[in-house]
C-alpha cells in the first residue's frame, strides 16, 4: 500500500440467526465475516459485505448467506447492504488521483450518481440513505459545502448527497453503515431541470 503502513485486516465477527425446521430460532453461523475486500487501489480502504437484501420487505427465510455476492457501493434496487468499512490514514496520492479512477477503484463505475462537480476526487454520491456509526477512530466526511469531523460513537445520516471521507489522522477509522435503496431527492431532481 502506497504510504501505508501495513496492517492486519480485521474482519468483524457476524452472527446470523435463523430457524430450525421446526420454527425455532437458531444461529445459523458464528465466525468472522468472509467477503472482506482490500481496495489497495484507494489507498487501502477495506470493506466487508455483512448483508444484502434484494426487496422490502425482505426475506428472512432460508439459510443462504446473502452476503455471498460480489457488489458495488449501492444496495440492490429496494434492498440494502449493511457493512463495516476501515479508512487507513488518507493516502495523499488520493487527491491527486482523477475522480472517475477512484469510482472505478471503488466498483462504483457506473452506480455513482451525477451531483454537483465534485469538489474533491474522493467525492460520490448515491442514491441511498447511509445510518452510519463510528466504531473506532476519527474521520471527516467532506460534502459540497462544508465537512464534519466524527469520531467513534457518533452516527450520522447521509440523505443522498455528494460525499466524500478523509482520514486526517494516523490511526484507521472503522465505520459501520447500513445503505438503504432511496429516491432521488427532490432538490437534486429540481436542480438538474
Amino acid at each position: 500500500m502506497t504510504g501505508q503502513v501495513e496492517r492486519k485486516i480485521r474482519a468483524p465477527r457476524r452472527v446470523v440467526t435463523g430457524h430450525d425446521e421446526s420454527g425455532r430460532s437458531i444461529v445459523i453461523e458464528d465466525r468472522d465475516a468472509p467477503n472482506v475486500t482490500l481496495r489497495t487501489e484507494t489507498g487501502g480502504i477495506v470493506s466487508t459485505l455483512l448483508w444484502v437484501t434484494d426487496q422490502s420487505p425482505a426475506s428472512t427465510s432460508g439459510r443462504h448467506d446473502a452476503a455471498d455476492r460480489k457488489m458495488g457501493v449501492p444496495p440492490p434496487k429496494m434492498g440494502s447492504a449493511f457493512r463495516v468499512i476501515e479508512f487507513p490514514p488518507t493516502d495523499p496520492a488520493m487527491h491527486h488521483k482523477p475522480n472517475v479512477e477512484i469510482l472505478r477503484d471503488w466498483g462504483m463505475e457506473g452506480e455513482a450518481l451525477p451531483g454537483h462537480p465534485p469538489r474533491h476526487p474522493l467525492v460520490h454520491r448515491t442514491r441511498t440513505i447511509d445510518y452510519i456509526v463510528v466504531l473506532e477512530g476519527e474521520i471527516d466526511m467532506m460534502l459540497d459545502e462544508g465537512e464534519v469531523h466524527l469520531r467513534a460513537g457518533d452516527t450520522l445520516i447521509q440523505r443522498g448527497t455528494n460525499h466524500g471521507w478523509i482520514n486526517r489522522g494516523t490511526a484507521p477509522c472503522r465505520v459501520a453503515i447500513i445503505f438503504i435503496d432511496a429516491d432521488e431527492p427532490d432538490e437534486v431532481r429540481r436542480a438538474a431541470q
